[in-house]
């Protein structure tokens, strides 16, 4: 599911440690746009995804999710890939990307 809107907050980071070592939760709240405009909190888990900007216009990939405890349900929005419109992104690594923050487009700069 896809998303767009812009970056209106920024909640301090999570961690903690599971079974597969240290984790790190950020979270951010995206205003959509529209007449009856929404905020959303999403989250991103993998370190290689930058960090989207305050005030950023994005266009979210997201991924929705319900799990059960004690009958009641907890629903999750977990961005997976987000690309900023209308700019360029830096990655991590220093190479600017139009316009994407993925990590397929980062690793794999093969030409087929």
């Amino acid at each position: 599911m896809i998303i767009k809107g812009k970056i209106t907050k920024e909640l301090t980071p999570q961690t903690g440690e599971g079974k597969n070592g240290t984790w790190t939760k950020r979270e951010f709240v995206l205003s959509t746009n529209g007449e009856y405009p929404k905020e959303v909190c999403f989250e991103i888990w993998k370190e290689e995804i930058p960090s989207p900007k305050v005030g950023q216009e994005i266009e979210a990939h997201i991924e929705i999710a319900s799990r059960e405890y004690n009958s009641k349900y907890y629903t999750n929005v977990k961005c997976w890939k987000y690309e900023a419109l209308g700019t360029a992104a830096v990655v991590p690594n220093g190479q600017v990307v139009a316009a994407s923050n993925t990590i397929e487009e980062t690793e794999n700069d093969l030409p087929f």
